[in-house]
């Protein structure tokens, strides 16, 4: 069966015009992008997916996938494959039940990928209110939006999400992005203003705003990630509302953003947790915080050290074992 970060189906195509803001530095475009390391292994037992995805997101993979009994995983180009692979043993062996990893690699371009998005990935609603198609690039230039297929008739109870083929993280077919989705619904109050950590594709910055959050803060240290981010803001129209940072958040990172009503923090929790204090100090009296991207045994971690910083988990949500959870600052710490 396939990762969650991937999906079946047929995308539209899409052409588009419009800026979005970005705060920072800016990328600049890469015509030549950078090879990727390919890394192929041998799927561990059931019940330890969740062990080997994380111990290869820890290693840095960029994307992960599976192929019957492989598992295979985009590494940014190290600068010794042999000792990289190396290092991949010891780490796989010391998380799963894998004796031998088995594995192979090769080079691959980062278009490789995308032109898998392009064949693969449809169209899913990922929860009652949002529905998110993968689009790509129409050849043709044109104003705004141009979808190949006829439109669908309009629905004014969901909302479309259109993304474009990019490695950033967060294209709605991973677990946490979904269930920090469906938080969003149920947190989301009328002119909100946000900080989204790790934006990625930026479609938890873009779903907020569409729910009417007045503005969305989304920071992104990662350059492909910020072009990503930029690319989908404006394909779906909140340029205006949504912000991208392209920083990485540090202690005093959002004091000059003033009190916010929201944050949104789907990211791993060796990045989410020493920014705990910097994330909560940064909301209002009542306000809300989603945070993703733990597995369920890491629950306890998150709801002891939120209480310590005066948040009280309102709601969780479990999927295929990843935990998400809505907490609300009671200004008791």
């Amino acid at each position: 069966m396939p990762h969650p970060d991937l999906h079946t189906g047929v995308p539209e195509a899409v052409g588009f015009t419009g800026k979005a803001t970005v705060r920072r530095s800016q990328p600049s475009a890469q015509p030549n992008p950078p090879r990727r390391l390919l890394l192929t292994l041998a799927a561990p037992p059931r019940g330890q997916e969740l062990l080997l995805v994380d111990a290869l997101r820890r290693l840095g993979a960029e994307l992960v996938d599976r192929e019957g009994e492989r598992v295979l995983g985009l590494f940014p180009a190290p600068a010794d494959p042999r000792a990289f692979l190396d290092q991949v043993r010891s780490v796989v062996r010391a998380s799963v039940s894998l004796e031998d990893p088995d594995l192979s690699w090769r080079w691959a371009s980062p278009t490789e990928w995308m032109d898998r998005w392009d064949r693969e990935v449809g169209p899913r609603r990922v929860s009652d209110r949002f529905r998110v198609v993968p689009c790509r690039p129409s050849p043709g230039k044109g104003p705004g939006p141009r979808v190949r297929d006829a439109p669908e008739a309009p629905d004014t109870s969901t909302w479309t999400i259109r993304l474009l083929p990019s490695l950033a993280f967060g294209t709605a077919e991973h677990p946490t992005t979904r269930s920090s989705i469906r938080a969003l619904e149920e947190a989301v109050v009328a002119e909100d203003s946000v900080v989204d950590v790790g934006t990625g594709t930026g479609i938890l910055g873009i779903a907020a705003v569409l729910l009417g959050a007045r503005r969305a803060f989304a920071f992104e240290r990662d350059p492909m990630g910020v072009r990503a981010a930029l690319e989908n803001i404006a394909l779906n129209g909140v340029a205006d509302q949504v912000e991208v940072m392209a920083e990485e958040v540090r202690p005093g990172t959002l004091a000059p953003l003033g009190p916010v009503e929201g944050v949104i923090a789907n990211v791993p929790p060796d990045i989410f947790l020493p920014l705990l204090g910097e994330l909560s100090g940064a909301l209002v009296e009542g306000g809300w915080m989603i945070v993703s991207g733990a597995s369920r045994g890491e629950r306890g971690a998150y709801v002891e050290q939120g209480l310590r910083r005066g948040l009280q988990l309102a709601r969780e949500d479990l999927e295929d074992g990843w935990w998400t959870g809505t907490f609300r600052r009671s200004g008791i710490a």
